[in-house]
């Protein structure tokens, strides 16, 4: 749905070769410049723009003119108040006359109003889209000669190991001091914005759609058809300027299972296969993180329940700190062999008010609690049959097409927070769930 707040709301603009015929004659007055040997400058000083100010009127650094009573920053009127909310540079395409704005109102941001500020923000958004339209070209066209010149190679018998042009992302990674893996999205998603993604690539061109959300808009809609891809991106295109990048990859995600969902299965079982793993990493911070990867999300819920409800229980017992901090305790312990129930203060003897479950199966197991504070019994109740999902209190908003439960429907489902599942996911979560006693229907 369009912001009506938003001028920039709506179908996309055909701003593209507008700014580009503006931008031609930018270059070349400065190229003349530059032959006749003169030291050019944005804009002739005896040159008035509908945006400049009246003479008498305070200029965008909030600077009265000479002999003016005014002090400190200058209200906000006609003369400035340009970046102002539905005023003429809140409507204007990305171009160097809005670039020029933007660095005067940078250079007088003192001087500016809120909804000036957050308008020159929002312009600055606009140009560094536009910016990065330029990339994805330039990109696509060095992508382009070092495939032609890989399959050149390698037609006349170079080994593919030594062919030219069989490394630009790592030849690229070096010139812009970029990793290998930001170089190679780089290229791929630009040769897919130019060959198969119009509307995406006009929108990255009128400065709605960032690199961002234009990466995730080629991801997902790489193992469509035509026809998908052309539908995929007219739909995502539209919406992109008013979303989130996180939000944009969601719907991606999910018009993709929908479209094709044999494909998007492929790339999920081709990631578990080729890039399951555990990572230790380092935070910003200096502390680290541990996280398994490319695991399946019935697993993932299983385990997540799992801390959460022994978090619970030491939380209960008396151990300091917020659920998040014993949620760390509780996987630290586990995967250094340590019972973290040890962490518990001895409890003093009095009659339970709930009834103790049997014994546990194995040794460490005890009564847990729920994330919502009840009984969630013992571990090896969540050990599931083998092969099969670990049960898992269904705690979260699974919404799934009965056609998709019962497998007459490749359907995708949706799982809370957690986002789109897959046929095989959502039927393996619900299996999972129905083996817990605490799911709730």
């Amino acid at each position: 749905m369009d912001n009506p707040e938003s001028p920039r709301s709506g179908p996309l603009p055909d701003l593209a070769a507008a700014a580009d015929a503006e931008w031609a004659q930018y270059t070349a007055w400065l190229d003349r410049e530059a032959a006749a040997g003169r030291e050019p400058e944005p804009w002739a000083p005896d040159e008035w723009e509908p945006w400049d100010p009246e003479p008498d009127e305070p200029d965008f650094s909030g600077s009265a003119p000479a002999g003016s009573a005014l002090a400190g920053p200058a209200p906000a009127g006609p003369g400035r108040s340009l970046f102002a909310q539905d005023e003429a540079a809140d409507v204007l395409p990305p171009c160097p006359f809005l670039g020029a704005l933007t660095g005067q109102a940078a250079a007088g941001a003192a001087g500016l109003s809120d909804s000036e500020i957050v308008g020159a923000l929002r312009a600055t958004q606009w140009q560094i889209a536009r910016e990065q339209y330029k990339q994805v070209l330039l990109a696509a066209e060095l992508g382009r000669r070092c495939q032609a010149a890989f399959q050149d190679a390698l037609a006349r018998g170079v080994p593919a190991g030594c062919a030219a042009g069989g490394f630009p992302g790592e030849e690229l990674a070096a010139e812009l001091v970029i990793t290998r893996g930001e170089a190679g999205h780089l290229i791929d998603d630009a040769i897919d914005l130019t060959s198969r993604l119009p509307k995406t690539l006009a929108g990255m061109a009128a400065g709605l759609i960032d690199a961002g959300k234009a990466g995730w808009i080629a991801f997902y809609t790489r193992s469509l058809n035509p026809a998908g891809t052309a539908q995929a991106d007219e739909v995502l295109a539209a919406d992109a300027p008013d979303l989130r990048v996180e939000q944009l990859a969601r719907k991606a995600d999910a018009l993709e299972k929908k479209l094709n969902p044999e494909g998007a299965r492929a790339r999920r079982e081709r990631a578990k296969r080729d890039g399951q793993r555990v990572e230790a990493r380092r935070e910003a911070s200096g502390n680290a993180s541990l996280a398994g990867r490319e695991l399946e999300t019935a697993d993932v819920l299983a385990s997540k329940a799992y801390l959460d409800a022994v978090a619970a229980s030491l939380r209960e017992g008396g151990v300091p700190g917020s659920l998040d901090r014993l949620r760390a305790l509780v996987l630290t312990d586990l995967t250094q062999g340590r019972d973290p129930l040890a962490r518990v203060n001895p409890v003093p003897a009095s009659p339970p008010s709930v009834p103790e479950p049997a014994p546990p199966e194995h040794p460490g197991a005890t009564r847990h609690a729920a994330q919502d504070g009840g009984p969630a019994g013992n571990p090896g109740e969540r050990a599931g049959r083998p092969g099969g999902p670990a049960p898992v209190p269904a705690l979260v908003n699974l919404i799934i097409p009965a056609g998709t439960l019962l497998g007459l429907s490749a359907a995708p489902a949706q799982a809370g927070a957690w986002g789109p599942l897959d046929a095989d996911e959502a039927r393996a979560v619900v299996t999972g769930a129905a083996a817990h006693p605490r799911t709730r229907w």
